[in-house]
């Protein structure tokens, strides 16, 4: 807070780059050590998984339904492309964002500063 009411008094004065880089490595922080970072990739993971079998429940339903019913289904084509396409492109996306969010959480160890205190826990 302190620092948005110092950026909001003096912009002339302020730092471009590292107010930017402290708040990034700070927010590392916050998530490696709460765990809240492993939380995020672990849901876009099971949302990933979810997209990916919603893509392919439609079109089971549908087949389903002409083998249980003998009735045609054949006019609900271009809906179950449509509904895989878009499911495909979902898990793809949620797979992407909990790699890439996980590359950058995991990949380098954090850099503690000196003026930081380190808390040692038996």
């Amino acid at each position: 807070m302190a620092a948005l009411q110092l950026c909001l008094r003096i912009p002339h004065t302020l730092p471009t780059g590292g107010l930017e880089m402290q708040m990034k490595q700070q927010l590392k922080v916050i998530l490696l050590n709460q765990y809240i970072g492993a939380i995020a990739i672990g849901y876009l993971i099971a949302r990933g998984i979810e997209a990916f079998v919603g893509a392919f429940m439609p079109t089971f339903n549908t087949a389903l339904t002409q083998f249980l019913t003998g009735e045609s289904t054949k006019s609900y084509s271009k809906v179950l492309q449509g509904t895989l396409i878009s499911n495909l492109v979902l898990t793809g996306l949620y797979f992407a964002i909990a790699y890439f969010l996980a590359l950058w959480l995991y990949a380098k160890p954090t850099e503690i500063n000196d003026d930081q205190p380190i808390l040692d826990t038996p």
